[in-house]
């Protein structure tokens, strides 16, 4: 048993495979653990069967001195117990690695081409949604609108509707380009923004999906 367990076990605590692979590896090794926890449960119940229509229960209890069947069933039950919670152990492990390591759902990936401008310079942005799931996804539309803010407050708002391109739909760890945007470092009223620190936030219009980025202004 352990001959298969062992290397299946140390390649989840590795990792290095995408997350497909491991809760696959996860899976085959439940599915093998449950199988000997079956196994053995059968036996156990075969025999507890021949311990009570043997009637060796009784001088097992009072302590015969080669009471195999009663350590058999010890055995096979502590076996059991130590099995399941390792199905149970490894099951939240791998949920937790695909959680927190690799899985970040569907996202905007909000991308610049550069992270220091000088005042005055253009600001290139560029969108694309991101679909970091093991499950497709299905867009109404890719209409899209991007707020810049600096530590005072929001400073430029801007929306672009798309609704001829929808809806869109993304296969399981796929990627949907969603538009590009150019800001000239200007607020709402035309007037040209302070230098300092700006993040750059962008939101899908009909599906709240949102991306962020930041960027410093006034650089030499």
């Amino acid at each position: 048993m352990w001959a298969f367990v062992v290397p299946v076990v140390h390649e989840l605590l590795m990792g290095g495979r995408s997350k497909l692979h491991m809760c696959k590896l996860y899976g085959k090794l439940r599915s093998y653990l449950l199988w000997v926890v079956s196994l053995r449960l059968r036996q156990c119940g075969l025999c507890l069967f021949r311990e009570r229509y043997a009637r060796r229960t009784f001088a097992c209890s009072k302590g015969d001195s080669n009471p195999t069947g009663c350590r058999g069933i010890m055995k096979g039950l502590f076996l059991a117990i130590i099995l399941i919670a390792m199905v149970l152990g490894i099951g939240s492990f791998c949920v937790l690695l695909h959680q927190k390591n690799t899985n970040r759902g569907t996202y905007l990936r909000v991308v610049t081409d550069k992270t220091s401008y000088k005042v005055g310079d253009e600001v290139q942005i560029a969108i694309t949604c991101v679909n970091d799931q093991n499950v497709g996804v299905t867009l109404s539309s890719l209409s899209y609108g991007i707020e810049v803010s600096n530590p005072q407050g929001v400073v430029f708002i801007m929306t672009t509707h798309q609704t001829s391109q929808g809806p869109v739909h993304m296969a399981p760890f796929s990627e949907q380009f969603v538009g590009n945007y150019t800001w000239n470092q200007k607020d709402m009223s035309g007037n040209q923004v302070p230098a300092g620190t700006y993040t750059i936030r962008a939101c899908l219009l009909d599906s709240g999906i949102c991306g962020q980025t930041v960027i410093r202004t006034g650089s030499q």
